[in-house]
């Protein structure tokens, strides 16, 4: 920020990141259709747009438009299977259904970890974490090894202002759109309203727990990755928002919502289409705000990003003031992940987080990149 400071453009970029989508959008267009749109791909980190601080995601379009997407062949999987055959080829030891009990400290030193089996790995030169900051900070270290307070100013750490509900599909064919032209052959549509009072309605409803079916996300993969189904066929993501939270009945009423919650947003897709109805879906699988938090554990309340993306829960506010640098108030503990600058999606955070510890450990980040 003291960087950005220094100028007057660095000043303007400052002001606008602290702003909401709303503000920045009321400044640079006039046209309702626009405003709604880039509003809706704000919200991507999981909160409305009057939230100041969303200003920062309005870059992330013109950086799609100047640099493009990455899109793994095979999968998203297949990012992570390539990361992992690295580790495992540089010496590296993967252990899956591992989950860590706690981290194991002297002094001020982290040794090393426990994981459920008790068995204790110990650590020569870091122990590097990537859970949920609250995970790490209440669930797997104690109040004694942590600074005074520590502990109370990790509960205090705010999720996302909603969560979502996902569906997966296995298509005969892709979806075919009524307004027909380059939308048959894009990778993401999102399904918005035409006002920006309606779609800020839907945002605060969240709020309060009422859920919403009309904006969904669709995502058609195989339109440019045919891999990830067999010749001909497609797969389909329908990605919706959703409160975690439901007003009548919290949580844990999503086990009985989930279907009926499923079938909307289905249905709004087929408003919007010619050939989505049974005859086309070949396989469903559906996950709501409460399965993605039993299934992915660091995903609490819901949150993809761990924490919710607030202004003050950002750059080096994030996940705390004053340990936004991937270090901890533990020698030889660091995180990265979503719980770390910048957040949710795949970004370059852990990039970010390895010169830290290269530094830390006398390693010459740019030597190694270089090879």
């Amino acid at each position: 920020m003291s960087v950005l400071d220094a100028s007057e453009e660095g000043r303007e970029f400052v002001r606008i990141i602290m702003s909401s989508a709303m503000d920045i959008v009321g400044e640079w267009f006039e046209t309702e259709q626009v405003k709604v749109a880039l509003t809706r791909f704000a919200s991507e980190e999981l909160v409305g747009p009057w939230e100041k601080g969303t200003g920062n995601t309005m870059f992330f379009v013109s950086l799609m438009h100047s640099w493009g997407m990455g899109l793994p062949v095979g999968g998203s999987g297949a990012l992570s299977d390539a990361l992992a055959a690295f580790i495992v080829d540089n010496g590296g030891t993967i252990k899956v259904s591992s989950a860590v009990k706690s981290v194991k400290v002297e002094g001020n030193e982290v040794k090393g970890v426990v994981i459920e089996s008790d068995e204790e790995i110990m650590a020569n030169r870091a122990v590097v974490s990537s859970v949920n900051v609250k995970q790490l900070f209440l669930n797997m270290l104690t109040a004694e090894e942590l600074p005074s307070h520590f502990q109370e100013k990790v509960r205090r750490i705010k999720p996302a202002s909603f969560s979502a509900l996902h569906q997966a599909f296995a298509l005969n064919e892709a979806p075919r759109y009524k307004v027909g032209g380059k939308v048959v052959e894009t990778l993401f549509v999102e399904i918005v309203p035409s006002s920006v009072e309606e779609l800020s309605q839907i945002f605060e409803e969240y709020r309060y727990g009422i859920s919403n079916t009309k904006i969904p996300l669709v995502v058609t993969a195989t339109l440019f990755d045919p891999s990830r189904a067999p010749e001909g066929k497609h797969t389909l993501y329908l990605y919706h928002y959703e409160p975690y939270s439901l007003k009548d009945g919290g949580p844990s009423e999503w086990n009985e919502k989930k279907q009926e919650v499923a079938d909307n947003i289905l249905e709004t897709l087929r408003q919007h289409t010619t050939n989505m109805g049974p005859e086309n879906i070949l396989g469903r699988w559906i996950m709501s705000p409460l399965d993605l938090e039993q299934y992915f554990p660091s995903m609490q309340a819901g949150d993809m990003g761990h924490i919710g993306q607030f202004m003050t829960q950002f750059f080096a506010y994030r996940p705390l003031p004053g340990w936004g640098q991937y270090r901890t108030p533990l020698d030889k503990l660091y995180m990265c992940g979503a719980s770390t600058h910048p957040g949710l999606g795949v970004v370059g955070g852990g990039r970010a987080a390895v010169q830290v510890i290269m530094e830390d450990l006398g390693i010459d980040f740019k030597k190694v990149t270089a090879r």
